[in-house]
């Protein structure tokens, strides 16, 4: 029989005899959820505008210029469309089963597992950051994916999830890893 409770506003946990299974949704909210979209739009918009513009020779930019400016705006174009999907249809799934921690960035059913032996899982943190560095004001805005807030090492190398949890959120979830890995 399967235990359900949550964590805070954002986070599901399910726990059976065998297996914790960790749901975090994105933070949601329809004002800035408009915006994002109308900034996606216009956006793209934009984008297009300068390259059908440039096909039809309206203006002569060189090519270097118009080259440098796509890349620009196809980066962006891709960050905003990325997170206008993760925050209407993401979430992050953690299942503690079998002695293995399997984490997922999921949007619509799409996403890779990655899957972590618990036995090398090492030292799971809260990540601490300056409260008020420009790197923490832009990886908490809502326009743009990331922020997390836990941290394990696993095989030398830094993994981070729980994005842009509240800290007391945060530290429920630690206390809920650390004791569902034992680690």
């Amino acid at each position: 029989m399967a235990k359900t409770y949550s964590i805070g506003e954002r986070i599901s946990v399910s726990k059976k005899e065998d297996s914790t299974s960790i749901i975090i949704y994105p933070e949601k909210n329809k004002l800035n959820q408009a915006v994002l979209f109308i900034w996606f739009l216009l956006w793209t918009a934009g984008g297009l505008i300068m390259l059908l513009g440039r096909q039809l020779g309206y203006y002569s930019a060189p090519k270097t210029y118009v080259m440098v400016w796509m890349a620009f705006w196809l980066y962006f174009e891709y960050i905003t469309g990325y997170a206008l999907l993760w925050r209407s249809f993401g979430f992050e799934r953690i299942l503690i089963k079998n002695n293995k921690l399997f984490y997922k960035k999921e949007i619509r059913g799409k996403g890779k597992t990655k899957t972590f032996d618990i036995e090398f899982i090492k030292d799971p943190q809260l990540v601490s950051t300056d409260e008020r560095s420009f790197a923490k004001v832009m990886s908490d805005s809502y326009w743009m994916p990331g922020g997390e807030k836990i941290f394990f090492w696993y095989q030398g190398k830094q993994i981070r999830l729980g994005q842009q949890l509240k800290e007391s959120d945060a530290k429920n979830l630690l206390k809920l890893i650390k004791s569902e890995t034992r680690v």
